[in-house]
């Protein structure tokens, strides 16, 4: 049976009176009515798909933990949308600090070349890739800090120049110019002195 709009505010109105005075059921109820199209919303949101529905338990987890105090001014719905895409938001910028982290605690991991890269498909290192990976980092220690933070972040840990750019606090068009410069001192070094 579809509801109109209209019809479901008001029905989320009730729920959300009945969740303030402690009732578990109107929770329950609300959880089971917007829980599938909050966890496909939140899988565009994120990185890794299976990290959306932890997102929506802990919106609605602090639904239930601020019920008395909670104050929703528009709809539900989009309560519930909002909150479920800033919690996204801080997901994947932790993701990108957790990722930082780790280019500052080793900026020589392979030299922004993936593992995958460099072991063969029977599992020994590929020389020439070695050799490639060697070369790359040797370019990438004479960049400033910035260029071999966000070459590594994108080319190692797979972050796109958006999410680089927003938990960075640079505009996207940093990000993507000194990637570019990145790729271009790469490059050309390799061309000049072919493996």
């Amino acid at each position: 049976m579809r509801f109109s709009r209209q019809e479901l505010e008001v029905r989320d109105r009730a729920l959300l009176t009945r969740i303030r005075c402690g009732d578990h059921e109107a929770l329950r109820e609300l959880y089971y009515a917007y829980f599938p199209y909050l966890v496909k919303f939140t899988e565009k949101q994120l990185r890794f798909k299976s990290d959306a529905p932890d997102v929506v338990h802990d919106v609605f987890l602090s639904l239930w933990q601020r019920r008395g105090v909670i104050e929703i001014k528009d709809n539900v719905y989009s309560y519930l949308f909002a909150a479920v895409r800033m919690r996204s938001r801080d997901m994947r910028n932790r993701q990108i600090q957790i990722a930082q982290n780790e280019v500052e605690a080793d900026p020589h991991a392979q030299g922004g070349i993936p593992q995958a890269a460099i072991v063969g498909p029977d599992g020994e290192r590929d020389a020439r890739a070695k050799e490639i990976g060697i070369r790359v980092e040797q370019v990438l220690c004479r960049m400033s800090i910035g260029m071999q933070e966000f070459f590594r972040l994108s080319r190692l840990h797979q972050f796109s120049h958006a999410e680089i750019a927003e938990a960075s606090n640079v505009t996207l068009n940093t990000v993507n110019v000194q990637i570019t410069r990145a790729i271009r001192l790469i490059t050309a070094d390799l061309a000049k002195n072919p493996i």
